[in-house]
């Protein structure tokens, strides 16, 4: 993704990871990187053209073999793999024309379902497989919201750990029964 300014080189000179390229990217849906006015971004490939046989076998990446590195182009359909997750009209991501522009609507309850996925290294929960989403606007009595739940890890993969089961119930507003990573279904 390119918003032809010269903070593209940024994550470079600081260090890049592939954390700091995801806190990036979602920073440039919300239009809340430096120099952006809106959240409208422009790409230098077209995401519907994306070419995955560059993905299965790239031919130079980042820093060091491929073996154990990250490639640029798979770092792109990363980039738009999470917009197309977090983006309410994903769909015009991929009705993109070069040249044009593309203003993500930024869902919250989208990007929730995201980190809860990535949180979940992989093992995807039966709340997520069935597309749950937390119920609106929902918190704790103490403030809590659903997000809170799954950062602070009272709740994951639809169910509160261990230990943490003192998090659940009607005392703390039946957060199972509100948010996916507790258990809503």
């Amino acid at each position: 993704v390119s918003r032809r300014l010269p903070y593209l080189t940024l994550p470079y000179l600081l260090g890049w990871t592939m954390c700091k390229n995801l806190e990036w990217i979602l920073c440039a849906a919300r239009g809340w990187l430096p120099g952006m006015w809106r959240n409208e971004l422009e790409f230098a490939v077209i995401p519907s053209r994306m070419d995955l046989a560059k993905h299965r076998a790239p031919s130079s990446c980042i820093n060091g073999p491929c073996t154990s590195h990250f490639a640029v182009d798979n770092v792109y359909f990363a980039e738009v793999l999470v917009l197309s997750s977090v983006c309410a009209n994903a769909k015009e991501l991929y009705a993109y024309r070069q040249g044009g522009r593309y203003a993500c609507e930024f869902d919250e309850a989208r990007y929730r379902r995201l980190a809860l996925a990535l949180r979940s290294r992989g093992a995807q929960s039966p709340a997520l497989a069935a597309g749950c989403i937390d119920t609106p606007a929902w918190s704790s009595p103490t403030g809590l919201t659903c997000a809170d739940y799954a950062s602070r890890r009272y709740c994951s993969e639809a169910s509160a750990p261990a230990g943490q089961r003192w998090a659940l119930g009607e005392y703390h507003g039946w957060p199972e029964r509100n948010c996916c990573a507790c258990g809503k279904e």
